[in-house]
């Protein structure tokens, strides 16, 4: 095996992810399932009184944690699965599968921003603050005032959409409350090597066969 080659294997994505069975890929999925669901109960009680666009959602830190530990596709699961509970939890009028879309869109955005940001050292510290801060902005204007906001504007309210999206303008809070948490667990996550692993391209293969 060349040298350039154990360079290419031993990289920095090593030391900070462990390498997974599937069961252990279920139970991560599984468990933060569970804590994004317990995440919409309090984002629900605390904002009971308030009317729906100016909810207080921290529901984004679930899905920031999905993605940064269970990647795109996990995170599309976590938030999909959470949203599906939650509905019927709360009862609150039926699963609404546009609003299921919308979550995991973000979900999956800010999992691609997270793992795929060509920026500095592969999960760094501090490349994971600066992917971080990419995928908040782009959830923020695809997902959070995008997509998001037609679709509750669609789903549920009856003033004019411009009206409607003035008044979500407030969700931009909550959604930076979300990411000062999550980047407070940075350190941790890469610390545990709880990141997840994102493929990589070996050269060399014939070599490594050897």
């Amino acid at each position: 095996m060349s040298k350039n080659t154990q360079q290419e294997i031993a990289t920095p994505m090593n030391k900070v992810a462990k390498k997974r069975t599937p069961t252990m890929t279920i139970t991560y999925i599984a468990a933060l399932c569970a804590f994004t669901v317990i995440l919409e109960l309090v984002s629900e009680t605390i904002s009971f009184s308030l009317p729906r666009q100016f909810k207080i959602s921290i529901v984004y830190f679930g899905w920031f944690l999905a993605g940064a530990i269970c990647g795109p596709i996990g995170a599309v699961a976590v938030a999909g699965v959470a949203d599906l509970i939650s509905a019927l939890i709360l009862a609150r009028g039926g699963l609404n599968p546009l609003i299921t879309l919308s979550s995991c869109f973000v979900a999956f955005l800010f999992a691609i921003c997270f793992h795929f940001t060509p920026i500095g050292k592969p999960y760094s510290t501090t490349r994971s603050m600066v992917a971080t801060a990419i995928g908040a902005v782009l959830v923020c204007i695809f997902g959070t005032m995008g997509l998001s906001t037609f679709v509750l504007w669609f789903s549920y309210s009856k003033q004019t959409y411009l009206s409607y999206f003035i008044f979500r303008l407030f969700q931009i809070v909550p959604l930076i409350a979300n990411v000062v948490l999550f980047y407070a667990f940075i350190p941790l996550l890469r610390k545990l090597r709880l990141y997840w692993r994102r493929p990589v391209k070996i050269k060399n293969v014939e070599k490594i066969k050897e």
